[in-house]
């Protein structure tokens, strides 16, 4: 099942991942997630970390600057290396979702993941668990 969310911060993300846990229960939680603008990220890094440590498994899209100036200070590389997450980009997302299609993924996004998402979805019917998809 793929859940897609507007959470980009912290409080919203913590309380999406405890809906979808209770939804179900048996299933593991991967959360994809994609900073929304430099300055939230930066200001709140350490939130955003204690908020998706309540998944099960994290991949982190790049940071979505939302016509905000890119701040060289931050890494979203380093941000996954060093809190046990994994950074992804594009082309890894087909991937991802055929990995975990009998999971359940949700996407933290307000920038352009969930549209990447949607265009893979809509192209690649063999990704959709018993041909159905939230995207159809």
């Amino acid at each position: 099942v793929i859940y897609d969310d507007y959470a980009h911060h912290p409080t919203a993300i913590k309380e999406v991942i405890h809906s979808v846990r209770s939804l179900n229960q048996d299933n593991p939680i991967i959360v994809i997630y994609e900073p929304h603008r430099t300055s939230r990220f930066k200001a709140l890094e350490k939130n955003f970390v204690t908020a998706l440590k309540e998944a099960n498994q994290v991949f982190v899209y790049p940071l979505y600057d939302a016509f905000e100036l890119t701040d060289p200070s931050i890494s979203i590389q380093e941000f996954c290396k060093n809190n046990q997450f994994i950074y992804i980009e594009k082309n890894f997302l087909p991937f991802l979702l055929q990995e975990f299609k009998k999971g359940s993924i949700l996407i933290c996004s307000a920038g352009s993941l969930s549209g990447d998402i949607r265009a893979i979805l809509k192209n690649n019917s063999s990704l959709f668990v018993d041909n159905t998809s939230l995207y159809s």
